[in-house]
């Protein structure tokens, strides 16, 4: 573990040994999640010059396609999560996820068992639209949420923007204060999550799992028709080419609290590296990703990148009115030249009902607009020409929290992206059953 994150673990820990400990106030818990899915076949050809043995049989070119399509009822997720409030000002919290199936970063041949987050906390964190009693300060080391990220995502699947921008967490060092007067300022120091490539539906896809693939190749997951996103990340070090972050915004609360409202404006920088590999791809990330001339007869075969500066500023709104909620956000990316924009809103109510239960259920319907603009057009025989073509998602969803431990969620993906001055579909329904223990 690199000297600077060692270093500040060891000092929050010698602090917390200087306060009285509070074991009563541990809790612990487990998630379980069951799909079932439905997914359009689609899969368009690409130019890369595959040789013949890695080619499905009959086949003189490869595809980018559906990750899995047609009808499959699968386990995705296992997980256990811990959370301790030590003391009033410390706090300490794990999560392990186990299978995984929509998280596997960046191939299905990734570790099937990883650690979500673990991180621990001095001082208060106030939620988004929480406004604070009093002046705070809080500060975290560990690996954690991206301070921009939708906290209260009310569907399964991920909207484009947050697919490609702060889908996964991030590991290092975050810091930020929160005022009465309802401003509050955020800055993190992290590792900064590699740029590599997955499908945005919720299946990533198998893109360089195997480097010498068998004659008349066939994988059971196919690649993805993918987009850029920042991928996992894999290692501790923030010494070198780390992530810098900072954001600014305000709160408002109604006296009787019927009305939330917050706005964030946010900035990530960091350097794109040439050297960073993801287990359970040959593929490269960040730069070797951009530029293939490593992958064996792939020379002159790259982006259009120039430099090695990556980075996003955005915006993020959130708004409740009683029932009602609305989250909104903007990024602005440049990866080293190659420039983007994307933009996604999410809209739902929360009905209760009694129907035939002793107690209420609450009916949630969802509906999240997101769509991805791109200002480059790559070189036709990238494996991923996908990676250009500007998106559109549409997701339609309906939750149905029978008790506080048990979820159900019917939800229906409108996957758009222009190919060739087309309009191109790949499209997915997804039926999923969540029980929580806590």
């Amino acid at each position: 573990m690199p000297l600077k994150l060692t270093a500040a673990i060891a000092l929050a820990t010698a602090s917390v040994s200087a306060n009285a400990l509070d074991i009563s106030d541990f809790q612990f818990g487990a998630e379980v999640r069951g799909h079932y899915r439905v997914s359009d076949s689609n899969h368009f050809a690409t130019q890369f010059p595959f040789p013949p043995e890695a080619l499905p049989e009959g086949e003189t070119s490869a595809f980018v396609e559906t990750v899995d399509a047609g009808e499959h009822v699968e386990l995705s997720m296992i997980a256990l999560f811990a959370r301790w409030n030590i003391s009033e000002d410390w706090l300490a919290q794990v999560r392990i996820e186990g299978v995984d199936k929509y998280e596997r970063n960046p191939t299905s041949t990734d570790h099937t068992v990883s650690v979500d987050t673990a991180f621990i906390r001095y001082g208060q964190r106030i939620p988004a639209l929480r406004l604070a009693e009093r002046n705070t300060f809080y500060a975290q080391v560990g690996k954690f949420a991206k301070m921009e990220r939708q906290v209260a995502r009310r569907t399964e699947s991920y909207g484009l923007v947050s697919t490609a921008f702060n889908r996964f967490e991030d590991t290092g060092l975050e810091a930020g204060f929160d005022l009465q007067s309802g401003w509050y300022g955020k800055f993190s120091h992290t590792v900064g999550n590699p740029v590599f490539m997955r499908d945005p539906n919720v299946l990533a896809g198998d893109n360089g799992t195997n480097p010498t693939p068998p004659p008349n190749h066939n994988p059971e997951l196919k690649s993805g028709i993918v987009i850029l996103y920042d991928a996992e990340v894999e290692g501790l070090d923030i010494s070198e080419a780390p992530e810098t972050g900072a954001a600014l915004g305000y709160r408002w609360n109604s006296k009787d609290l019927h009305q939330r409202f917050s706005a964030m404006a946010f900035t990530n920088k960091r350097q794109l590296t040439t050297d960073n590999s993801l287990h359970g791809t040959f593929y490269g990330t960040d730069i070797d990703l951009f530029d293939l001339g490593e992958v064996p007869g792939a020379g002159g075969i790259r982006l259009p990148y120039e430099g090695d500066n990556k980075t996003e500023t955005g915006l993020n709104v959130w708004y409740e009115y009683g029932n009602f909620a609305a989250f909104g956000q903007w990024v602005e990316q440049d990866m080293a030249n190659l420039g983007r924009s994307g933009q996604e809103v999410e809209l739902s109510y929360v009905f209760q009902s009694t129907f035939f239960f002793d107690e209420p259920i609450h009916i949630t319907p969802v509906i999240r607009y997101s769509q991805i603009d791109h200002d480059f057009v790559g070189t036709p025989n990238y494996p991923a020409p996908s990676v250009w073509w500007d998106w559109q998602k549409v997701d339609y969803a309906l939750n149905v929290d029978v008790t506080s431990n048990w979820r159900v969620t019917l939800e229906y993906t409108d996957n758009q992206f222009e190919r060739a001055g087309k309009t191109e579909n790949n499209n997915e329904t997804l039926l999923s059953v969540r029980w929580l223990f806590d």
